[in-house]
């Protein structure tokens, strides 16, 4: 065999090992992506996670066909940092906690205004969750938050030791990484229904998780 024969065969056996890596890491990400959306815990959690990041754009087609859902992979990413960082957000005290909610889980007949730095400031008019959940849980410290930039810059900003975070599927997954990547204890509930106005989310697990009940991988 030849110098360039030689050279040609190991660039071959290290493109071939290459792939290999790459696929085997991609069926674990899609096995991971499946048991995580069944509700599940996937082996080796951490590993499946950023393989979750790192695969993300690949898996949404993927999720699409085999799931049904193009956000299988957010929703796999979310439950496993749930499942992750459970045991330590709860044993966080309530005066280090922050709740980040969504400006659209508002009324429409919301009077409230806008700080440009606390975000949505509720008057606790009990027309929405936002309203009913202060009102129970007055020492929260809650903010509503016109987007999701919004509510990263609130947690950057008052740098709290765990987050309570609800938004739909892809911005809390984004706020929720941010959060973990930062060593802040992170919990995420995702929205029932999404959309700009009037969203919904499970009030009777919101509650719960605020009172320290339970997690939120249920």
């Amino acid at each position: 065999m030849t110098g360039l024969e030689k050279f040609f065969f190991t660039v071959g056996i290290l493109v071939t090992s290459v792939g290999t890596v790459f696929l085997l890491f991609y069926i674990i990400a899609v096995f991971g992506m499946v048991l995580a959306q069944k509700n599940r815990r996937p082996p080796l959690p951490r590993l499946v996670l950023f393989l979750l990041r790192s695969y993300r754009g690949m898996l949404t087609p993927l999720a699409k066909l085999i799931l049904g859902d193009e956000h299988g992979a957010e929703h796999a990413a979310i439950s496993i940092i749930n499942r992750i960082d459970s045991s330590r957000y709860f044993k966080i005290a309530p005066t280090d906690k922050i709740v980040v909610l969504p400006q659209c889980l508002r009324s429409v007949e919301c009077k409230a205004k806008t700080d440009a730095y606390k975000g949505i400031e509720c008057v606790v008019c009990g027309k929405c969750v936002v309203g009913r959940l202060k009102k129970e849980f007055p020492n929260l410290r809650v903010f509503i938050t016109p987007g999701g930039t919004f509510a990263k810059r609130i947690v950057l900003t008052e740098k709290p030791k765990a987050v309570l975070g609800v938004a739909c599927a892809v911005e809390l997954y984004e706020g929720m990484v941010l959060c973990y990547s930062r060593q802040i204890a992170v919990q995420g509930l995702e929205l029932l229904r999404t959309g700009c106005v009037e969203t919904a989310v499970n009030e009777k697990n919101l509650f719960e998780i605020v009172r320290g009940d339970k997690g939120t991988d249920v």
